[in-house]
């Protein structure tokens, strides 16, 4: 059973896929100039999906480390 969903949409139209709780879902969204990737993911220790988002290179393409803008909960909620 799907977990997580993640959907895209650009100039052929609208794509999605379907992530559980073995495979998370990762994207990896790229300009020239750099990207955005997001994991979401589940932690069975706390319980939570969680998710990760940081602005990184395009694919190996750039001479900057990953730089992580949040990491915690898909809530929001830091309890």
């Amino acid at each position: 059973m799907a977990q997580f969903r993640g959907s895209m949409k650009g100039q052929r139209g609208e794509a999605s896929r379907l992530g559980s709780k073995v495979s998370g879902l990762d994207a990896h969204i790229a300009s020239w100039s750099g990207a955005v990737r997001v994991r979401l993911w589940y932690d069975k220790n706390t319980d939570m999906d969680m998710c990760c988002v940081a602005l990184t290179t395009h694919h190996g393409a750039g001479a900057y480390p990953e730089r992580m803008l949040y990491r915690g909960p898909v809530s929001g909620k830091e309890d």
